[in-house]
């Protein structure tokens, strides 16, 4: 039996992820690359928001202004958008004010 065996089944696991983890480190981030690549944002961090933003019901944080305006230059350009986050980001908010 190997070195690993006297690890806690837990351990072991842990071990195996980060060990797989590590080995497709690169082409995730190349794959990261490509996405960037084959759909850059059309709105990015130091570009002038639309100053209805500042009259919206609700305060939005930094990230869900920027979410808003890359939807609604999707929207100004291809007529469709798609806003995928977590739990709790402000999906609603940001679509229903796009």
């Amino acid at each position: 039996m190997g070195p690993s065996s006297s690890l806690h089944p837990n351990a072991r696991h842990g071990a195996r992820t980060l060990h797989h983890l590590r080995l497709h480190a690169i082409s995730r981030a190349l794959l990261g690359e490509r996405i960037l690549e084959e759909y850059p944002a059309l709105h990015q961090f130091d570009d002038a928001v639309s100053p209805w933003i500042e009259g919206l019901l609700r305060t939005t944080f930094p990230a869900q202004t920027i979410a808003i305006m890359q939807v609604a230059n999707d929207w100004q350009q291809a007529h469709t958008g798609m806003v995928v986050a977590e739990c709790g980001t402000g999906k609603t908010l940001i679509v229903s004010e796009s």
